[in-house]
């Protein structure tokens, strides 16, 4: 039986994401350790864009098993992102976003 500090945080096996006949994403599989630091990386084009979206529940996989915290992002009913750190390249985007408000982060409180 594995315990809590063996769980990796993120586990990605086979996965795969098409958009009708174009394979975006071709059969990745890694996993983050718990406290772990992790950067993907890759070309324009890649597959970085969607497999991110893809572990933040955002879309669901094509094929493949994901686990976020040993949830499957895509069950969740919501974006897991607040729960374990993503950080895209387009800061701001959540102001644009076209996620239901609920999704989004609230308002910063600030002492007075």
């Amino acid at each position: 039986m594995r315990t809590h500090q063996e769980t990796p945080a993120i586990e990605v096996s086979g996965l795969r994401q098409r958009y009708g006949d174009f394979e975006a994403v071709r059969g990745v599989s890694f996993s983050v350790a718990t406290g772990e630091l992790f950067a993907l990386l890759g070309t324009n084009g890649a597959g970085k864009t969607t497999t991110i979206e893809v572990l933040e529940g955002y879309r669901p996989a094509t094929e493949g098993r994901v686990r976020v915290l040993g949830l499957d992002p895509a069950g969740t009913g919501a974006p897991s992102a607040p729960a374990w750190g993503s950080c895209s390249s387009t800061v701001g985007s959540w102001r644009t976003s076209p996620w239901p408000r609920r999704w989004r982060p609230g308002p910063v409180s600030r002492p007075t």
